[in-house]
């Protein structure tokens, strides 16, 4: 910040006032947006959303006694700052300020301390079952103690003439019944892909063909640990180190360790992850039984691993078209419902079709074609196409949807935790609201969320 001190000095140049006209805005907001706090980003969208605070706030318009530091189009009502700017009322007007801040101020959604309790509830709930005993559960384990040690000098605990359930704790009962449960739901296997001289080419064909066979072995690992659990809880067979391991995560609701193949966020519970996990097996069935991978309208999050997909796709239209990968662009359409039956017969080698697709902090506009500001943390797309474009051919944009509105970019992320960048997207917005707003508001379209 000396650095900054050094510059005024040097533009003022003894005097105690500098027109705002002076002020070397643009090395200010460099210096603040590459060393200060720029110097701790690592990544481009963090970096973006840094530098328009830094445009927002630091520049001549903001001397003006009209400035507006938070619009309408954020918060319901306006913040400006003092019309005197004098250290003495500059003070006085941050002290005067609302003591619970709005979350608007900061770019946020006016929701988002309801989203960090959400996302501060769900840690906390499994926090909670980690630490949950078995043993405190297990009452009628704790009477068979007692009445085994008051009658250990006259009955054999092990006797063939007892019924091993009348011996087994609370918690071994349940979970059998769980477990045959689990078993009946997982389908056993999952067909297979063909493989010959000609789709052995095709990069979609070899991602998928990965997909199915991953999937297997995650199914087999499954299936064999069920098994194994239910040999112990019907008294067939002793608990190993791995067991006790399920046995602690599966009474506790969360997902075992060894389960865990692919990204998911940390809060997920187990029963939500069994459904979403029969669900992508049930979408793998599917694509087994395909011919063709020319027209694909998929569930791309329930896949094992998206980003394989993506960059098939990539390969795969380049391979068609006979064009460079880097000169590839990946652009999206919103589809009209009405219009999802035609748009899906005209898919090509470059195009496919994307479902079950959420954008937060913002939710798609139907009828104008375009984002709309919300309310809510996030809400559900239609059906999107994607389709990759050559950058270089003149007729690039005769691809992407027709339509006078400005377009922004906005990031593709796997899932809500936010940690695993898929790509980055131009899509739509209204004319009357800036970038600026979008990349405060973290405006993103997620490929998976959570079921409850």
């Amino acid at each position: 910040l000396d650095t900054i001190d050094y510059w005024i000095d040097l533009k003022a140049q003894g005097r105690d006032n500098l027109p705002a006209d002076r002020i070397p805005w643009d090395a200010l907001r460099t210096l603040l947006g590459q060393t200060v706090y720029g110097g701790r980003i690592d990544n481009k969208i963090d970096q973006r959303l840094l530098e328009s605070f830094l445009d927002l706030i630091f520049h001549q318009k903001s001397f003006a006694s009209d400035f507006i530091l938070v619009s309408s189009q954020m918060s319901i009502n306006q913040l400006k700052p003092p019309e005197i700017f004098n250290l003495d009322t500059i003070l006085n007007w941050i002290e005067n300020l609302p003591d619970i801040e709005s979350p608007t101020w900061l770019g946020l959604p006016s929701n988002a301390e309801k989203m960090l309790l959400i996302n501060q509830g769900s840690r906390v709930i499994s926090k909670i079952l980690k630490m949950q005993s078995i043993e405190e559960d297990d009452p009628q384990s704790n009477n068979n103690n007692n009445n085994n040690n008051n009658n250990n000098n006259n009955n054999n605990r092990f006797s063939n003439s007892v019924n091993i359930e009348d011996i087994r704790p609370v918690w071994m009962i349940a979970l059998e019944k769980s477990v045959k449960l689990w078993l009946s739901l997982i389908p056993q296997t999952i067909a297979t892909l063909q493989r010959n001289n000609e789709n052995i080419k095709d990069p979609i064909f070899r991602c998928f063909e990965r997909e199915i066979s991953i999937a297997k072995k995650i199914l087999q690992k499954i299936r064999f640990d069920l098994k194994s659990l239910l040999q112990v809880c019907e008294g067939s067979a002793k608990q190993s180190n791995e067991t006790r391991s399920l046995i602690n995560s599966l009474t506790k609701g969360l997902i075992p360790k060894t389960w865990r193949s692919y990204p998911l966020p940390d809060f997920i519970n187990f029963n939500c992850w069994l459904t979403d996990f029969i669900q992508r097996l049930q979408q793998l069935n599917g694509i087994a039984k395909m011919k063709t991978f020319t027209k694909l309208n998929l569930w791309a999050g329930g896949l094992i691993s998206t980003e394989a997909f993506i960059t098939a796709t990539r390969q795969a239209a380049a391979q068609a078209q006979n064009w460079s990968l880097e000169n590839l662009e990946l652009t999206i359409e919103i589809i009209d419902s009405k219009n999802l039956e035609l748009i899906e017969s005209q898919l090509d080698r470059t195009s496919f079709i994307i479902r079950e697709l959420i954008i937060e902090g913002a939710a798609w506009n139907e009828q104008k074609g375009q984002l709309s500001l919300v309310d809510t943390m996030s809400s559900r797309l239609p059906p999107a196409k994607f389709a990759w474009v050559n950058k270089l051919h003149a007729n690039v944009n005769s691809q992407v949807v027709c339509n006078s509105s400005p377009q922004i970019e906005i990031p593709v992320y796997l899932n809500q935790s936010r940690k695993e960048l898929l790509f980055q997207i131009k899509i739509q917005s209204p004319n009357e609201i800036s970038a600026t707003i979008w990349y405060q508001l973290a405006t993103a379209i997620i490929m998976w969320q959570a079921k409850n």
